[in-house]
């Protein structure tokens, strides 16, 4: 019993340390705006050595340091852009997720020193195919009912 116990017990404390980090935290700001200003916090103010990137995808790959002497490990950002938010998440690879944390802390400062508070942005709404509302009606004609047939024509006084 004592053997299973302790494998069961190393099992754990194994599965614990492997550092499956992924951060995410979502922001107001735009896509553009999150992803040029990691760009430049990255490149800039970490002077981390950006090893990849794409605007249009919104991903960065670059060099993070681990803290042993010069030894670095790749990691990644990316900005993804949803219907009224934009998420933004980063994964650095043989190092635990509270690297990740300050580095996102860190942007999300940056962002607001750069663009000032997120404003707040109106959901993108979807109206199903074949919604449409037909055009509203030009005001300038008066209004004589002739159009709707759910009303009676009108009819001329003169010719009662």
């Amino acid at each position: 019993m004592r053997r299973i116990a302790r494998t069961l017990g190393l099992l754990v404390m194994t599965w614990a340390s492997v550092p499956w980090a992924r951060t995410e935290e979502t922001t107001g700001y735009t896509k553009t705006q999150a992803y040029n200003g990691a760009l430049r916090f990255l490149r800039v103010e970490q002077e981390f050595e950006v090893i990849e990137k794409d605007a249009d995808l919104g991903y960065v790959l670059f060099q993070y340091p681990t803290g042993i002497e010069d030894d670095k490990t790749t990691a990644s950002l990316e900005i993804i852009e949803r219907d009224d938010e934009v998420l933004v998440v980063i994964q650095i690879s043989k190092l635990p997720a509270h690297h990740e944390s300050r580095l996102v802390g860190a942007l999300l400062k940056k962002l607001e020193a750069d663009y000032g508070t997120p404003p707040k942005r109106a959901p993108k709404t979807k109206e199903p195919p074949g919604s449409e509302r037909p055009p509203a009606k030009d005001d300038s004609e008066p209004d004589d009912g002739a159009d709707d047939p759910t009303q009676p024509a009108p009819q001329n006084p003169r010719t009662k």
